[in-house]
Protein backbone atom coordinates (compact mmCIF):
# COMPACT_ATOMS: atom_id res chain seq x y z
CA UNK A 1 0.00 0.00 0.00
CA UNK A 2 1.26 3.74 -1.26
CA UNK A 3 0.44 6.76 1.32
CA UNK A 4 -2.36 9.16 -0.08
CA UNK A 5 -2.09 13.06 -0.08
CA UNK A 6 -5.14 14.15 1.47
CA UNK A 7 -5.67 18.03 2.52
CA UNK A 8 -9.28 17.86 3.77
CA UNK A 9 -10.98 15.69 6.57
CA UNK A 10 -13.49 14.39 3.76
CA UNK A 11 -10.57 13.16 1.76
CA UNK A 12 -9.23 11.79 4.99
CA UNK A 13 -12.83 10.16 5.96
CA UNK A 14 -13.18 8.73 2.33
CA UNK A 15 -9.52 7.07 2.94
CA UNK A 16 -9.98 5.59 6.36
CA UNK A 17 -13.37 4.14 5.00
CA UNK A 18 -11.58 2.71 1.77
CA UNK A 19 -9.36 1.41 3.97
CA UNK A 20 -11.80 -0.16 6.20
CA UNK A 21 -13.78 -1.86 3.39
CA UNK A 22 -10.38 -3.13 1.80
CA UNK A 23 -9.53 -4.98 4.29
CA UNK A 24 -13.27 -6.72 4.99
CA UNK A 25 -13.80 -5.20 8.24
CA UNK A 26 -17.29 -4.70 9.95
CA UNK A 27 -17.51 -1.19 10.49
CA UNK A 28 -20.07 1.54 11.28
CA UNK A 29 -21.02 5.34 9.64
CA UNK A 30 -22.61 6.90 12.54
CA UNK A 31 -22.87 10.46 12.65
CA UNK A 32 -20.06 12.34 13.47
CA UNK A 33 -17.12 9.84 12.69
CA UNK A 34 -15.06 8.84 10.08
CA UNK A 35 -16.50 4.84 10.97
CA UNK A 36 -16.82 3.16 14.50
CA UNK A 37 -15.53 -0.42 14.39
CA UNK A 38 -15.89 -3.29 17.13
CA UNK A 39 -12.57 -5.32 18.30
CA UNK A 40 -13.49 -7.41 20.77
CA UNK A 41 -15.64 -6.21 23.42
CA UNK A 42 -14.32 -2.92 22.45
CA UNK A 43 -15.82 -0.30 20.17
CA UNK A 44 -13.60 2.12 18.72
CA UNK A 45 -14.58 5.28 16.72
CA UNK A 46 -12.49 6.62 14.32
CA UNK A 47 -12.38 10.64 13.54
CA UNK A 48 -10.86 12.86 11.55
CA UNK A 49 -9.84 16.39 12.43
CA UNK A 50 -8.44 19.20 10.85
CA UNK A 51 -6.19 21.96 13.21
CA UNK A 52 -6.58 25.64 12.46
CA UNK A 53 -2.84 25.81 11.30
CA UNK A 54 -4.14 22.87 8.71
CA UNK A 55 -2.86 20.24 9.93
CA UNK A 56 -5.08 16.78 9.69
CA UNK A 57 -5.26 14.48 12.45
CA UNK A 58 -6.70 10.93 13.16
CA UNK A 59 -8.18 10.49 16.67
CA UNK A 60 -9.18 7.23 17.44
CA UNK A 61 -11.04 6.72 21.09
CA UNK A 62 -13.19 4.38 23.00
CA UNK A 63 -14.98 4.05 26.06
CA UNK A 64 -12.91 1.66 28.93
CA UNK A 65 -16.06 2.17 31.24
CA UNK A 66 -19.07 3.82 31.68
CA UNK A 67 -20.19 5.17 35.26
CA UNK A 68 -17.60 4.34 37.50
CA UNK A 69 -16.90 5.18 40.87
CA UNK A 70 -14.45 8.36 41.00
CA UNK A 71 -12.00 8.01 43.85
CA UNK A 72 -7.97 8.06 44.75
CA UNK A 73 -7.60 4.56 43.54
CA UNK A 74 -8.97 5.03 40.07
CA UNK A 75 -7.13 8.45 39.81
CA UNK A 76 -3.68 6.89 40.90
CA UNK A 77 -4.34 3.98 38.50
CA UNK A 78 -5.03 5.89 35.92
CA UNK A 79 -1.75 8.05 36.24
CA UNK A 80 0.03 4.85 36.43
CA UNK A 81 -1.22 3.44 33.92
CA UNK A 82 -0.53 6.67 31.78
CA UNK A 83 2.88 6.81 32.52
CA UNK A 84 3.90 3.34 31.16
CA UNK A 85 1.15 3.27 28.02
CA UNK A 86 3.42 3.19 25.05
CA UNK A 87 1.06 5.28 22.81
CA UNK A 88 -2.51 6.85 23.49
CA UNK A 89 -3.71 7.75 26.79
CA UNK A 90 -6.44 7.50 29.11
CA UNK A 91 -8.81 10.11 30.16
CA UNK A 92 -11.55 10.57 33.11
CA UNK A 93 -14.74 12.54 32.30
CA UNK A 94 -17.62 13.24 34.42
CA UNK A 95 -20.39 10.41 33.00
CA UNK A 96 -23.05 12.43 31.22
CA UNK A 97 -25.57 9.28 32.40
CA UNK A 98 -25.00 8.94 35.80
CA UNK A 99 -24.72 11.72 38.20
CA UNK A 100 -21.31 11.79 40.44
CA UNK A 101 -19.68 8.76 38.28
CA UNK A 102 -17.34 9.11 35.69
CA UNK A 103 -16.23 7.91 32.24
CA UNK A 104 -13.07 6.43 31.17
CA UNK A 105 -11.78 6.84 27.86
CA UNK A 106 -8.97 5.55 25.96
CA UNK A 107 -7.68 7.79 22.85
CA UNK A 108 -4.65 8.35 20.65
CA UNK A 109 -3.92 10.76 17.79
CA UNK A 110 -1.66 10.47 14.59
CA UNK A 111 -1.03 13.05 12.32
CA UNK A 112 -2.20 12.02 8.40
CA UNK A 113 -1.17 13.97 5.88
CA UNK A 114 0.04 11.46 4.03
CA UNK A 115 -2.00 8.95 5.05
CA UNK A 116 -0.70 5.30 5.04
CA UNK A 117 -3.29 2.70 5.01
CA UNK A 118 -0.52 0.29 6.43
CA UNK A 119 0.20 2.48 9.29
CA UNK A 120 -3.17 3.52 9.77
CA UNK A 121 -4.58 0.01 9.81
CA UNK A 122 -1.70 -1.41 12.05
CA UNK A 123 -2.19 1.49 14.82
CA UNK A 124 -5.88 0.58 14.73
CA UNK A 125 -5.49 -2.95 15.55
CA UNK A 126 -2.58 -1.91 18.39
CA UNK A 127 -4.86 0.65 19.85
CA UNK A 128 -8.16 -1.63 19.60
CA UNK A 129 -6.03 -4.42 21.55
CA UNK A 130 -4.94 -2.49 24.22
CA UNK A 131 -8.30 -1.11 24.84
CA UNK A 132 -9.64 -4.10 25.13
CA UNK A 133 -7.47 -5.60 27.12
CA UNK A 134 -7.74 -2.85 29.55
CA UNK A 135 -11.66 -2.60 29.96
CA UNK A 136 -12.69 -5.42 31.41
CA UNK A 137 -9.85 -4.95 34.23
CA UNK A 138 -10.78 -1.55 35.06
CA UNK A 139 -14.90 -2.34 35.43
CA UNK A 140 -13.80 -5.36 37.75
CA UNK A 141 -11.80 -2.76 39.91
CA UNK A 142 -13.60 0.70 39.82
CA UNK A 143 -17.37 -0.25 38.40
CA UNK A 144 -19.17 0.81 35.68
CA UNK A 145 -19.83 -0.91 32.38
Amino acid sequence: MTTHRVTTTAELEAQIRLVLTSGDLDFEVPAGAAATITIGSNQVAIFAMQLEGGDLLIRLASILARGAAPGSELFEYVARENAEILFGRMSIMDSTELMGAVDLWFDHMMFSEDFDPADFIRTLDLFAKAADLRDDDIVARFGGV
